[in-house]
């Protein structure tokens, strides 16, 4: 007997990604440029404090006389100044959205972005803005444009199939997970994700695999290993699928739930 499996397993909300998860996998290039600076400028000081404050004022101008050619060049410090400004921004958006005024979180991601069209957290950001006001198309006209501006960003691709299964376009969103996947064979994230995709579209047997491979790379979620304990029960692989679900309820008991009560009935949970 095939069961609806899934119908109510919270796939909506597991589809609904907010910006607080993911920005963690977009985080890794944004303070890279800023420290060294500041480190040099004062690690150069401290070497001649006990000689004079003379040489320390000469070092000064030396800076700021580096610093005028690249002005003129209108490339170095603009640049330098724009990541500045774009930090700033997206810093304010993420403020904005965790007080849920959309609407302001939506502008400054927007002006993050504008001053620097690589950062990923501020496209996330705006996307999970567009996700949470159900702006589908909007949102998926959002990645599109992400992926094309930064397209070796595994956490963008991540959400470009998240919004695509959002949006019921779960073929399309398998194929943003693996693009996913192959920028980034360890982004738990997305193997969990196209095991999702492919179970709305009922190809339970290649789903198994996305899920072994979560249960892998992260052993303490549990949603995975729920999905996956119901993917075998799908393939009629009933006694082991009922031993994995009732290892996770073990566990976490209040995910019964999340069955349909037609599951629960026939493995007798």
């Amino acid at each position: 007997m095939k069961l609806n499996i899934f119908s109510s397993l919270a796939l909506s909300a597991l589809f609904l990604v907010s910006a607080h998860t993911m920005p963690s996998f977009a985080q890794q290039a944004k303070t890279a440029a800023t420290p060294k600076p500041a480190v040099k400028t004062t690690v150069a000081p401290a070497a001649k404090t006990a000689t004079k404050a003379t040489p320390a004022a000469k070092e000064t101008p030396a800076a700021k006389t580096a610093e005028t050619p690249a002005a003129k060049d209108g490339k170095p410090a603009k640049a330098e100044a724009a990541k500045g400004n774009a930090k700033a921004f997206c810093d304010q958006g993420n403020t904005f959205l965790k007080k849920n005024d959309l609407k302001n979180a939506g502008i400054s991601f927007d002006k993050a972005i504008a001053a620097n069209p690589t950062m990923e957290e501020a496209w996330v950001g705006k996307g999970a803005v567009l996700m949470k006001g159900s702006k589908n198309d909007l949102t998926l006209a959002h990645y599109k444009k992400a992926v094309a501006s930064v397209p070796n960003s595994s956490a963008l691709w991540l959400a470009y199939g998240v919004a695509q299964g959002k949006a019921f376009q779960y073929a399309e969103s398998v194929k943003s997970f693996d693009q996913a996947i192959k920028l980034n064979d360890k982004n738990a994230e997305a193997w969990k994700y196209k095991g999702y995709a492919l179970v709305k579209d009922l190809k339970y047997k290649e789903a198994v695999p996305c899920f072994e491979k979560v249960s892998t790379l992260k052993p303490a979620d549990l949603n995975a290993k729920l999905a996956l304990g119901v993917c075998l029960v799908q393939l009629n692989q009933k006694d082991k699928g009922k031993a994995i679900i009732s290892d996770v309820l073990k566990k976490k008991p209040e995910l019964k739930k999340e069955l349909p009560p037609k599951v629960v009935e026939n493995l007798a949970l």
